[in-house]
């Protein structure tokens, strides 16, 4: 094989030990003609050499990358929300078209139904496969029911959140406002858990837009919004 230029001594000694360029091209015949497919080395720069990208910008994007959304504004979010102190659960059961739920006490907590409905206000549809809007400007979009299946999708899609106890609670939020998840609402040994939107009121303590703050929760999730 003949090398010529500046680099020969150095391109020889790679061809001893593989190709030349180190791309793992195919090796050159023996006349000294580049096989075909082989890569040569020109004036012109290898890829590897022009172009300083991370390996992870190689890889193929994974399910959970191509699923990723930015938190919306907690302003867009919370103008959808439907607080429970404006509309109360029987006008919110009409308003996704599901009457026979009003008085089926399995139905009571709708705390995972509004913050779906302010997800849908601020663009962030969920998949297939939960219940399904009836009615209104929604009709045909689906809605979770859970408050723990919500939280986990939110994961999908925004990461995950801050943790940390309800003790921490004040400190950990500052004056940041988001979405919370409050798990074990009243201790350790209690199965429940809530979601809703947080944020300071007119006297700077935090406050939920649909519920109570639970400070004696387990656990709290927290997403920022800007």
């Amino acid at each position: 094989m003949v090398l010529h230029g500046p680099h020969s001594c150095e391109a020889a000694q790679a061809v001893a030990r593989g190709h030349a360029c180190g791309c793992g091209g195919l090796p050159a015949q023996a006349d000294g003609r580049a096989a075909e497919g082989a890569c040569i080395r020109s004036s012109r720069p290898h890829v590897a050499d022009s172009l300083a990208l991370p390996a992870r910008s190689l890889l193929p994007l994974t399910r959970e990358d191509t699923l990723r959304v930015p938190t919306p504004p907690y302003a867009l979010l919370r103008m959808h929300f439907p607080d429970p102190y404006n509309v109360p659960s029987e006008e919110l059961w009409r308003w996704i078209g599901h009457t026979e739920k009003i008085l089926d006490s399995a139905w009571r907590n709708t705390c995972a139904i509004r913050m779906s409905l302010a997800l849908h206000g601020a663009g962030i549809h969920l998949p297939a496969g939960y219940l399904k809007i009836e009615a209104g400007k929604y009709r045909g979009q689906f809605i979770e029911i859970k408050q723990e299946t919500l939280a986990n999708h939110l994961c999908t899609i925004w990461g995950e959140p801050e943790k940390f106890g309800a003790a921490r609670l004040h400190d950990s939020v500052g004056t940041r406002r988001g979405v919370i998840r409050f798990v074990g609402l009243w201790g350790p040994y209690d199965p429940q858990g809530h979601i809703d939107l947080i944020c300071h009121d007119d006297h700077h303590r935090l406050a939920c837009e649909g519920g109570h703050v639970y400070w004696q929760a387990v656990e709290c999730w927290f997403w920022e919004c800007p």
